[in-house]
């Protein structure tokens, strides 16, 4: 977790799997980005992903850890059919190979 003063927030997953404690990052952090793994062997896949963003309730959610070899089968098309199908209300942003972006700090409602 990083939370930068006057800034975004934001959770990177790292290499995990979902688990429960997760849930209370959202208790005493709005969380403004999360970084989420989808890749499905090392890593969560698509459905534990969603249901991860389901528990952070992040703004912004980013899958990562995807699609760079044969084995990681995760896609961003299964993880957004995932986030719907759990009404997860993050959006997702999918970023190309070396884009960046600029995150800003947005007040939840």
């Amino acid at each position: 977790m990083f939370t930068i003063r006057g800034g975004p927030t934001i959770y990177h997953t790292g290499d995990t799997d979902l688990f429960s404690d997760m849930a209370l990052l959202s208790l005493f952090h709005d969380i403004d980005v999360m970084l989420v793994c989808i890749g499905d062997h090392f890593t969560m896949g698509p459905a534990r992903a969603a249901e991860a963003v389901k528990l952070v309730k992040p703004r912004t959610a980013i899958p990562m850890h995807y699609g760079t070899f044969p084995i990681l089968t995760g896609t961003p098309e299964a993880f957004e059919r995932e986030l719907k199908q759990r009404e997860a209300e993050a959006e997702l942003r999918v970023m190309r190979i070396g884009e960046t972006i600029s995150l800003e700090r947005v007040k939840k409602p």
